[in-house]
Protein backbone atom coordinates (compact mmCIF):
# COMPACT_ATOMS: atom_id res chain seq x y z
CA UNK A 1 0.00 0.00 0.00
CA UNK A 2 1.62 3.65 -0.73
CA UNK A 3 1.62 5.61 1.86
CA UNK A 4 -0.41 9.08 1.28
CA UNK A 5 0.80 12.16 -0.01
CA UNK A 6 0.55 13.98 3.81
CA UNK A 7 3.12 11.56 5.63
CA UNK A 8 5.48 11.31 2.71
CA UNK A 9 5.61 15.14 2.80
CA UNK A 10 6.38 15.60 6.41
CA UNK A 11 8.42 12.56 6.41
CA UNK A 12 10.40 14.60 3.88
CA UNK A 13 9.76 17.68 5.51
CA UNK A 14 11.16 16.30 8.80
CA UNK A 15 14.29 14.35 7.28
CA UNK A 16 15.49 17.93 5.19
CA UNK A 17 14.88 19.56 8.43
CA UNK A 18 17.83 17.28 10.35
CA UNK A 19 19.74 17.95 6.97
CA UNK A 20 19.58 21.60 7.58
CA UNK A 21 20.03 21.49 11.42
CA UNK A 22 23.26 19.12 10.52
CA UNK A 23 25.09 22.19 8.92
CA UNK A 24 24.42 24.30 12.25
CA UNK A 25 25.07 21.61 15.04
CA UNK A 26 26.79 18.61 15.70
CA UNK A 27 24.09 15.48 14.82
CA UNK A 28 24.54 14.71 18.87
CA UNK A 29 23.14 18.38 19.67
CA UNK A 30 20.62 18.46 17.21
CA UNK A 31 17.28 18.03 19.43
CA UNK A 32 13.26 17.30 18.27
CA UNK A 33 12.43 20.71 18.77
CA UNK A 34 15.45 21.95 16.64
CA UNK A 35 13.99 19.63 13.99
CA UNK A 36 10.27 20.42 14.27
CA UNK A 37 11.18 24.24 14.06
CA UNK A 38 13.08 23.70 10.92
CA UNK A 39 10.58 21.24 9.17
CA UNK A 40 7.63 23.26 10.02
CA UNK A 41 5.58 20.83 11.54
CA UNK A 42 4.18 19.91 14.83
CA UNK A 43 5.86 17.92 17.83
CA UNK A 44 3.01 15.36 17.09
CA UNK A 45 3.56 14.72 13.41
CA UNK A 46 7.32 13.91 13.97
CA UNK A 47 6.34 11.55 16.64
CA UNK A 48 3.77 10.12 14.29
CA UNK A 49 7.37 9.43 12.49
CA UNK A 50 9.51 8.69 14.66
CA UNK A 51 10.11 7.43 18.01
CA UNK A 52 12.61 10.12 19.10
CA UNK A 53 15.56 11.48 17.99
CA UNK A 54 18.16 8.56 17.76
CA UNK A 55 15.26 6.87 15.31
CA UNK A 56 15.44 9.74 13.15
CA UNK A 57 19.52 9.90 13.05
CA UNK A 58 19.65 5.96 12.87
CA UNK A 59 17.23 6.67 9.87
CA UNK A 60 19.52 8.99 8.06
CA UNK A 61 22.43 7.34 8.81
CA UNK A 62 20.97 4.49 7.36
CA UNK A 63 20.12 6.31 4.18
CA UNK A 64 23.38 7.82 4.14
CA UNK A 65 25.32 5.16 3.85
CA UNK A 66 23.33 3.70 1.53
CA UNK A 67 23.66 6.62 -0.80
CA UNK A 68 27.57 6.48 0.19
CA UNK A 69 27.66 2.87 -1.12
CA UNK A 70 25.33 3.87 -3.96
CA UNK A 71 27.53 6.63 -5.01
CA UNK A 72 31.06 4.32 -4.93
CA UNK A 73 29.33 1.32 -6.32
CA UNK A 74 30.95 1.66 -9.73
CA UNK A 75 33.97 2.03 -8.19
CA UNK A 76 33.73 -0.95 -6.27
CA UNK A 77 32.65 -2.98 -9.28
CA UNK A 78 35.71 -1.80 -10.88
CA UNK A 79 38.19 -2.15 -7.76
CA UNK A 80 39.89 -5.21 -9.58
CA UNK A 81 40.13 -4.17 -13.30
CA UNK A 82 41.35 -0.25 -12.29
CA UNK A 83 42.19 -0.50 -9.74
CA UNK A 84 44.03 2.97 -9.01
CA UNK A 85 41.31 4.70 -10.29
CA UNK A 86 38.88 3.08 -8.69
CA UNK A 87 40.36 3.77 -5.35
CA UNK A 88 40.81 7.58 -6.19
CA UNK A 89 37.08 7.83 -7.22
CA UNK A 90 35.88 6.25 -3.59
CA UNK A 91 38.43 8.92 -1.84
CA UNK A 92 36.79 11.61 -3.53
CA UNK A 93 33.76 11.17 -2.85
CA UNK A 94 34.55 10.53 0.56
CA UNK A 95 35.62 14.27 0.13
CA UNK A 96 33.13 15.49 -1.58
CA UNK A 97 30.90 14.70 1.50
CA UNK A 98 33.02 15.14 4.62
CA UNK A 99 31.26 17.69 5.97
CA UNK A 100 28.16 15.56 6.14
CA UNK A 101 30.68 12.54 7.78
CA UNK A 102 32.35 14.85 9.83
CA UNK A 103 28.89 15.54 11.72
CA UNK A 104 27.63 11.91 11.40
CA UNK A 105 30.74 11.05 12.97
CA UNK A 106 30.64 13.50 15.84
CA UNK A 107 34.33 14.91 13.92
CA UNK A 108 35.63 11.35 14.63
CA UNK A 109 34.31 11.20 17.85
CA UNK A 110 32.16 8.00 17.21
CA UNK A 111 33.49 5.09 15.37
CA UNK A 112 29.99 3.63 13.95
CA UNK A 113 29.48 5.78 10.59
CA UNK A 114 32.87 4.12 9.35
CA UNK A 115 32.36 0.88 11.26
CA UNK A 116 29.15 0.47 9.16
CA UNK A 117 30.83 2.47 5.91
CA UNK A 118 33.34 -1.04 6.48
CA UNK A 119 31.31 -3.67 6.74
CA UNK A 120 29.04 -2.60 3.65
CA UNK A 121 32.24 -2.21 1.44
CA UNK A 122 32.93 -5.25 2.52
CA UNK A 123 29.82 -7.34 1.80
CA UNK A 124 29.84 -5.06 -2.10
CA UNK A 125 33.53 -6.54 -2.03
CA UNK A 126 32.82 -10.23 -1.27
CA UNK A 127 29.99 -10.18 -3.87
CA UNK A 128 32.45 -9.44 -6.29
CA UNK A 129 35.34 -12.15 -5.44
CA UNK A 130 34.70 -14.88 -7.57
CA UNK A 131 37.99 -16.93 -6.80
CA UNK A 132 39.38 -18.73 -3.96
CA UNK A 133 38.53 -20.55 -1.05
CA UNK A 134 35.52 -18.54 1.59
CA UNK A 135 37.44 -18.20 4.21
CA UNK A 136 40.54 -16.24 1.58
CA UNK A 137 37.66 -14.25 0.07
CA UNK A 138 36.56 -13.01 3.41
CA UNK A 139 39.94 -11.74 4.61
CA UNK A 140 40.76 -10.01 1.17
CA UNK A 141 36.89 -8.28 1.20
CA UNK A 142 38.32 -7.50 5.02
CA UNK A 143 41.75 -6.13 4.09
CA UNK A 144 40.41 -3.94 1.20
CA UNK A 145 37.22 -2.51 3.11
CA UNK A 146 39.76 -1.87 5.51
CA UNK A 147 42.74 -0.17 3.79
CA UNK A 148 39.77 1.97 2.45
CA UNK A 149 37.99 2.67 5.36
CA UNK A 150 40.76 4.06 7.21
CA UNK A 151 42.10 5.87 4.32
CA UNK A 152 38.57 7.68 3.86
CA UNK A 153 38.48 8.02 7.55
CA UNK A 154 41.72 10.15 7.36
CA UNK A 155 40.67 11.86 4.55
CA UNK A 156 37.54 13.48 6.14
CA UNK A 157 38.84 14.12 9.77
CA UNK A 158 42.39 15.16 8.78
CA UNK A 159 42.61 19.09 9.35
CA UNK A 160 45.37 19.53 6.89
CA UNK A 161 46.28 17.12 3.95
CA UNK A 162 49.09 14.86 4.43
CA UNK A 163 49.33 13.22 1.40
CA UNK A 164 47.42 13.42 -2.21
CA UNK A 165 44.78 11.48 -2.93
CA UNK A 166 46.56 10.29 -6.08
CA UNK A 167 49.22 9.21 -4.10
CA UNK A 168 47.40 7.60 -1.52
CA UNK A 169 45.38 5.87 -4.07
CA UNK A 170 48.27 4.92 -5.82
CA UNK A 171 49.46 3.46 -2.49
CA UNK A 172 46.71 1.18 -1.50
CA UNK A 173 45.97 0.11 -5.06
CA UNK A 174 49.41 -1.91 -4.32
CA UNK A 175 48.28 -3.49 -1.17
CA UNK A 176 44.99 -5.34 -3.24
CA UNK A 177 46.20 -8.69 -4.63
CA UNK A 178 47.24 -9.01 -7.73
CA UNK A 179 45.17 -12.50 -8.53
CA UNK A 180 42.36 -10.58 -7.85
CA UNK A 181 42.59 -7.75 -10.34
Amino acid sequence: MAERRDVIKNKKAILQGYIDMTSEKMIDKITVSDVIKKANVSRATFYAHYKDINALKDQFETDFMQMMIQLNVDSIHQLFKDTEQSVYNIFLTFDKNKKMIRSLSGNGSSESFFLRFKIALKQEILAMLHTGDPSSKDVVAFTIASFLTDNCRDIVLASRKRISHEDRATIISKFIPKKYR
